[in-house]
């Protein structure tokens, strides 16, 4: 029943009984979350506490197998050994070892160099863990003196960890224990912590770099939830939708972060009774309202009839009628039987002023009728403006659509791109224009939706005239709102048809190049080292022939097998520069920060020892770091700082600087000479294969240096150019981005 046809006696016990029950929904809820927080609160304390706990307890474990080795470790036959390389103390060190395996997880025990390389293995060994001992220890970063458990790794669902002790003397590392532990927890001892713990708690170990996770028993591929930093709460929902909550901790002397997770239901358990408590609390004081609301609307609403039938005379034009209700009650229902004896009195005079105002009102809204039609013949005339200037625009499709996609405006431009007339597509809907597989994917009511939500849509696609033929459209839908209430949309669709073919035959264009680019690369390859073989031959029979009858010869012979062999080991390097180039363009960036300094005094230090017999003036200014393949970087680097010493080699005093600019978004490196330099006329000839400004008889070289510094660089996504004069040096300038795309 609605609210309008009850009576005031109903309404008063509906609203009494209403307003009881929502103070006490109100009052309960708010005690309800209060509680509820307290608990959360209880609940996430005693968990930070039990993983503090398990930590610390797991650590101190941990600090028993580490003492032990620590000590074996420090023990003067295990640095003898080392130091020895194996050849005093072999006994000694090898029972110590022995000693380290505590139980049957011990799978083996290597004593290994700083090199890593292992020098003894353990009696007690059962078997090998195939996990490089470089990356182990790496991983560890153990100190002199000192021990450390290592991340957990996972062979073939078994999971091992290392324990890492350094063999040190005087501070220095020269050598580590690496024990192999098999990790296998018992899934009982674990269901037993978990009913110990309470409010099904979970226990997981996860590796300090987060790449495996393990519940003890097993290995876990897809972690429950994420770790942004160890020691902070976790609030997330689990793989059935529960609220859970976790806590983590970093394991002491270990790469390992221990976690646990509560359920929050069941923190929350015994908020059940309180909620119990409050609904039934809830029925007796409503049924107590419900019986008051009753008694007290009984005594109200009697008097009020009273009032109502003397009003309901009043309108039916008896002014005369009065309250008959006793005029001397000093309750408020007797005040307002007194005001309403009052007001019948004006009630007539104001009817007769009424009157008058409406004789009066009348003649103004003939007036406002007259304004209201010139207003609309205005909006009429604007309306047909729009259809025209709509109607002559031939090269866009505007259409306005209802709220569900309906055509309601076809323009001229919209009939000559799809060929209907506007009485064949009014009021029919817009997935008339769209393919089968488009409307069966549902993509004209996605469009439509993602422009009521975002305000407007954009799409490319195949489209379909009248006739059955395919054209490629740019189409943008407008949402339009009036009063915040969605009408319709304003649709403008053009044929980009030729602009698409244009766009395919590029692509195809550009898959064709490519196509060809790497089976010249694998050509190339191909005979760079089919060649190796005859080329041997003819430099090895020629190094013999010159060894063997050199003083047969003739100073013509001799000159003869000089060039052959020359010519033979100017081939070599030749092939073995293509083969590098092309190798380049199979291999994959291994991006790292790299230490630009460093690097550019270790190729020049590189390449001087080769130039002993003169001095050469190298400056390296300071060099920020790069970002790139450290390999590749290095490889270009010193093509280039070769190439200034090879054409400054001529020189009194030959003088090379290696800087660097720093921009926004790059770093600009160069390398400068004041060598022989070249014609900036032929510098669009610097970085192509085999090709050379200078004659092989000037310098020596195989014209594929700089290619392969090209290709390096734009492997990075840099540049690379030069400037240079004749007589007057060269600066060769490569960029490398900041971030690598």
């Amino acid at each position: 029943m609605k609210w309008i046809y009850l009576s005031i006696q109903q309404r008063l016990i509906f609203l009494i009984c209403s307003l009881l029950l929502s103070a006490i929904v109100i009052y309960g809820f708010a005690n309800y979350y209060s509680l509820k927080k307290t608990s959360l609160i209880i609940g996430k304390d005693r968990l930070s506490s039990l993983t503090k706990q398990v930590s610390s307890l797991l650590g101190q474990n941990t600090i028993v197998v580490l003492k032990q080795a620590n000590a074996i470790a420090a023990q003067t036959q295990t640095i003898q050994f080392l130091k020895s390389n194996g050849g005093n103390f072999r006994k000694e060190t090898l029972e110590a070892l022995n000693k380290l395996h505590r139980d049957s997880t011990w799978v083996s025990v290597e004593l290994v160099n700083k090199d890593f390389a292992p020098v003894l293995r353990s009696e007690n060994s059962a078997g090998t863990v195939s996990i490089s001992l470089r990356d182990a220890i790496t991983f560890t970063n153990t100190a002199p003196d000192s021990s450390k458990v290592g991340k957990i790794y996972n062979l073939k669902g078994a999971m091992y960890y290392p324990v890492v002790t350094t063999v040190s003397d005087q501070k220095q590392v020269i050598g580590y224990i690496v024990s192999w532990i098999f990790l296998k927890g018992d899934p009982k001892a674990v269901s037993q912590f978990s009913r110990l713990v309470g409010t099904g708690a979970g226990l997981y170990i996860a590796d300090s770099d987060l790449s495996l996770w393990t519940d003890m028993v097993k290995p876990i591929s897809d972690p429950p939830f994420k770790i942004s930093h160890p020691g902070e709460m976790v609030e997330y929902k689990n793989k059935a939708g529960e609220k859970m909550i976790a806590c983590t901790q970093p394991i002491s002397h270990t790469d390992w972060i221990v976690a646990i997770e509560f359920s929050e239901s069941n923190v929350l358990n015994g908020m059940n009774t309180f909620v119990n408590g409050i609904v039934l609390i809830g029925v007796v004081l409503t049924a107590i309202g419900i019986i008051a609301a009753w008694v007290t609307s009984r005594n109200l609403t009697r008097p009020l009839n009273q009032l109502t039938a003397a009003a309901t005379a009043i309108s039916q034009g008896n002014y005369s009628s009065h309250v008959p209700l006793e005029i001397d009650r000093k309750d408020e229902l007797g005040k307002l039987a007194r005001a309403f004896n009052t007001m019948e009195q004006y009630v007539q005079q104001t009817y007769e002023e009424l009157e008058a105002m409406v004789d009066e009102r009348t003649t103004a809204l003939s007036d406002e009728v007259k304004l209201r039609k010139v207003s609309e013949d205005f909006l009429r005339e604007s309306r047909q403006r729009y259809h025209l200037l709509v109607d002559e625009i031939k090269d866009y499709a505007i259409i306005m659509l209802d709220a569900e996609g309906k055509i309601l405006v076809w323009n001229q431009g919209a009939e000559r791109i799809k060929g209907y007339k506007e009485q064949e597509v009014l009021g029919k809907s817009v997935h008339l224009f769209y393919t089968e597989d488009d409307v069966k994917n549902n993509k004209p009511q996605k469009l439509l939706e993602k422009a009521a939500k975002e305000g407007r849509s954009q799409d490319e696609g195949w489209r379909l005239r009248k006739d059955g033929s395919r054209f490629w459209a740019d189409v943008v839908l407008t949402s339009i709102y009036d009063e915040n209430k969605l009408v319709g949309f304003a649709k403008i669709t053009r044929d980009i048809t030729e602009r698409k073919k244009l766009e395919d035959e590029i692509t195809l264009r550009t898959l064709q190049t490519e196509k060809v680019n790497k089976e010249l690369e694998a050509f190339s390859y191909s005979v760079s080292h089919d060649l190796r073989t005859p080329l041997r031959a003819v430099s090895g029979y020629s190094i013999m022939l010159k060894e063997d009858y050199d003083d047969k010869l003739d100073p013509e012979g001799k000159r003869i097998i000089g060039n052959i062999i020359a010519n033979a080991r100017m081939m070599g390097q030749l092939i073995d520069d293509l083969l590098a180039f092309s190798r380049l363009g199979k291999k994959e960036l291994i991006n790292s920060t790299i230490d630009m300094q460093l690097l550019a005094t270790n190729v020049v230090n590189e390449l001087l020892q080769n130039e002993s017999e003169k001095d050469y003036d190298i400056r390296i200014n300071a060099l920020p770091s790069a970002n790139g393949d450290m390999g590749m970087v290095k490889q270009a680097l010193m093509n280039l700082v070769n190439n200034a010493i090879k054409y400054s080699s001529k020189k009194d005093h030959a003088v090379i600087e290696i800087g660097a600019k720093d921009e926004e978004t790059r770093t600009i490196y160069y390398v400068k000479d004041n060598g022989v330099g070249f014609d900036m006329a032929y510098a669009g000839k610097l970085f192509g294969v085999f090709q050379r400004l200078h004659s092989q008889e000037e310098f020596e070289g195989t014209g594929v240096g700089l290619a392969l510094v090209k290709r390096i660089i734009d492997k990075h996504s840099g540049e690379i150019w030069a400037e240079a004069k004749e007589n007057a040096g060269a600066t060769f300038y490569f960029s490398l981005p900041k971030k690598i795309k």
